[in-house]
């Protein structure tokens, strides 16, 4: 938004707080809140805004997607939140590799390697060319010291990475 870019949070808040009361059946406005919420540093508003999300727009994959990404990020309520959040948008839509990535994540964070791995490779299969996945993968091989593995994904992320602080995560 164009006040949070001017980190005029007040003026930010202001706006999506009025807009989720008018249009109370549009999600965009709590996830809008939901940004503002973190770049204010209240991690628990952003939660209860994107968890908002979810119930005025309980079928779209994204707003599943994005909190449980949120949980994963700020590791809060991983397993709580995070993870049934991953699962529904599986359950929405199978076909998202996104959706694979994402709770096969929240898995490696919470050192479930072997289920970890199914979903990481479901989202592999759909979309080999993604950094994200690739780098995730490679964490994952990392953390069981399959390095051979750990290597050949991580070198993958870094090469189909086009930003630099996921580059950065890839060569640690």
């Amino acid at each position: 938004s164009y006040w949070r870019g001017r980190n005029d949070f007040v003026r930010s808040l202001e706006i999506y707080q009025g807009l989720s009361k008018d249009e109370t059946g549009q999600a965009i406005w709590q996830y809008e809140l939901g940004n503002t919420y973190i770049q204010m540093g209240n991690p628990e508003k952003a939660l209860q805004a994107f968890k908002q999300t979810t119930r005025i727009e309980p079928g779209n994959a994204n707003y599943w997607i994005n909190l449980a990404k949120y949980c994963g990020n700020y590791k809060i309520e991983v397993q709580e939140t995070g993870l049934p959040a991953a699962r529904q948008s599986l359950l929405i839509d199978q076909n998202n590799w996104e959706a694979n990535d994402t709770l096969g994540w929240l898995l490696l964070i919470l050192e479930d390697y072997t289920s970890a791995e199914r979903f990481l490779m479901a989202a592999y299969q759909q979309v080999p060319d993604s950094a994200i996945v690739n780098l995730h993968l490679g964490q994952l091989y990392y953390f069981q010291n399959r390095s051979q593995q750990s290597s050949y994904f991580l070198k993958r992320a870094i090469e189909f990475a086009e930003d630099e602080a996921l580059i950065q995560l890839a060569n640690k």
